[in-house]
């Protein structure tokens, strides 16, 4: 069995450095996942120490990206990661502005699922306090890494 927290996450995202926005995948199965990211001072968006709100909506992206990957990869045993494409955001809330140094971990979970649009429910904590919340609609393109 397959250790997910070994994996390395840059084989099941799109993005590549500078934009790389998590560094672990923690949990993993068809319904959710949760992924880390502890923020370095030369992140993209990292201004002042303090961590720009657009990272959240990118680092909740890549946490739903990471999943569709480890689906793709280790579960349907593809030789092919197919990415997605945020439709729509609702209700994004910031509760918190991290600083560099600070882990995020960002739990996604599907909450409904048609075709290939999926409606995701996001929630970044740090520590046990919830610092952002969001939901996403996210198109899987048919278009593969």
């Amino acid at each position: 069995m397959i250790d997910i927290t070994k994996i390395n996450v840059k084989e099941l995202i799109p993005q590549k450095e500078p934009f790389v926005m998590l560094d672990n995948l923690l949990f993993a199965n068809s319904y959710s996942a949760e992924s880390s990211w502890k923020i370095p001072s030369n992140a993209i968006f990292v201004n002042s120490g303090k961590l720009s709100p657009c990272a959240f909506l990118e680092n909740m992206a890549q946490t739903c990206a990471v999943q569709l990957g480890y689906i793709d990869k280790y579960i349907f045993n593809n030789i092919i990661v197919r990415i997605g494409f945020i439709g729509s955001v609702k209700n994004f809330t910031i509760l918190e502005i991290p600083s560099v140094g600070d882990t995020i971990i960002t739990k996604i979970e599907i909450l409904e699922q048609i075709m290939d649009m999926k409606l995701i429910n996001a929630v970044s904590k740090i520590d046990d306090r919830v610092v952002a919340t969001a939901e996403l609609k996210i198109a899987i393109s048919d278009k593969s890494l």
